[in-house]
């Protein structure tokens, strides 16, 4: 099981409906175990604190309300940031600046045009446009019965890559994301068959 450690308060009606679409994402990809702590027990307990704490409790992750950012970068020289997620939600749009690639998932995508209007969504006021890649994933079901990475009744992968050729003035496609893509391996007939035909749309030239 996920545990999640929440830095998060209750006290906004933001606040309350993260912690709801939190709740709601697990019961649906989960499930996950989640530990709360307000907020302003980062002041108290300053980042290292707040880690510490989560060390102890196994955590595997943590959502919270603080600034990273800056010391993350003077850490990591060099490397890159991939924001993945609903970016028109991010209330700090400095991260969003600061990525190299923003992912939006698509998971639930039925055909190309929910792809286009997932995308349209996460184009809101201070994030950038030039550069989003598309999330999908191999198919699953979800823990209520839901089918993903399937569009028009055929694989997502594929899907995906017409859909990142088809130009248009508002934003620009940087490519696309796979998760789960070691399921794709698994073919009595050729492995990657779909992650191969993926790779053939968006660069007909590679082998």
């Amino acid at each position: 099981m996920i545990k999640i450690l929440l830095l998060i308060d209750y006290s906004s009606e933001f606040d309350r409906k993260l912690l709801r679409g939190l709740v709601q994402y697990s019961k649906e990809n989960g499930p996950w175990l989640f530990y709360r702590l307000p907020s302003y027990y980062s002041a108290m307990h300053g980042e290292q604190g707040i880690l510490r704490w989560a060390k102890e409790w196994k955590a595997d992750a943590i959502i919270g309300q603080w600034n990273l950012l800056t010391e993350w970068k003077a850490a990591h020289a060099g490397k890159e940031i991939v924001f993945k997620g609903s970016p028109q939600n991010v209330i700090g749009k400095e991260i969003l600046v600061e990525s190299k690639y923003i992912i939006v998932n698509a998971h639930s995508a039925k055909n190309l045009y929910e792809m286009s209007y997932l995308v349209l969504m996460a184009s809101a006021k201070g994030v950038p446009t030039d550069r989003f890649i598309i999330g999908v994933t191999t198919p699953y079901l979800s823990n209520m019965g839901d089918q993903y990475g399937m569009v028009n009744g055929r694989s997502a992968i594929v899907a995906a890559a017409e859909w990142t050729l088809q130009e248009v003035p508002d934003y620009i496609k940087a490519g696309i994301s796979v998760d789960g893509v070691e399921q794709d391996y698994f073919n009595p007939t050729k492995i990657y068959p779909n992650v191969r035909e993926a790779i053939n749309i968006l660069s007909p030239t590679a082998k």
